[in-house]
């Protein structure tokens, strides 16, 4: 069993190693840490990978990701929308995907973790992956495994098998989404397999 800090859509190395884990608890008490993938994933556009960013409230420093609120007075849900439309609209899965993802986007979140526990156990269900949630109560230190984080939710470096996306070219380390915007329900033995 891994502890995992919920990431926004997380990165495709984050979700390899949930799919390798047998279990996971969800740990939303790590302090935030600027610049991860707590707050913001990367999609393609045709000029390579593009942050997709959801502002938060200045805190001080290692405040806990419980603490951690949304700045409602960005754009950000739109800019979110936008992006994902505009990048992915012709891609072959795009359209299965996509109201369901708008939902998650365009609630009324007021604190970050609840949203990234949301997009985090999105993608957990939708690529079929066979890992089970434990609750915190009920883990002791001795049952964690060593998970393939930094522990800043920054994904150790993990070199996936190029896929076709929706441009010309591969840019690597991208969101969960653009694997399934272009693979659907091949994803998941592209993600474990490569294939």
């Amino acid at each position: 069993m891994i502890q995992f800090v919920p990431e926004y859509f997380p990165p495709l190395a984050s979700m390899r190693s949930l799919a390798l884990a047998s279990a996971f608890q969800m740990n939303a008490e790590s302090p935030y840490v600027k610049q991860t993938y707590l707050n913001r994933t990367q999609i393609r556009t045709p000029q390579g990978a593009h942050w997709l960013t959801i502002p938060v409230k200045k805190l001080p420093s290692g405040t806990a990701l419980t603490e951690i609120e949304i700045d409602p007075s960005s754009s950000w849900r739109q800019d979110h929308t936008k992006g994902l439309v505009y990048n992915y609209a012709t891609s072959p899965y795009f359209e299965y995907y996509e109201p369901a993802i708008r939902g998650l986007i365009e609630a009324d979140w007021v604190f970050l973790k609840d949203l990234t526990e949301k997009t985090t156990r999105w993608c957990i269900t939708t690529l079929g992956l066979a890992v089970s949630e434990v609750n915190a109560d009920f883990v002791a230190d001795s049952d964690l495994e060593k998970s393939d984080t930094d522990g800043n939710g920054q994904p150790t470096p993990f070199m996936h098998t190029e896929y076709r996306q929706n441009f010309d070219g591969f840019v690597p380390g991208l969101s969960v989404l653009d694997l399934l915007f272009n693979h659907g329900p091949n994803s998941k033995g592209i993600l474990l397999f490569g294939r």
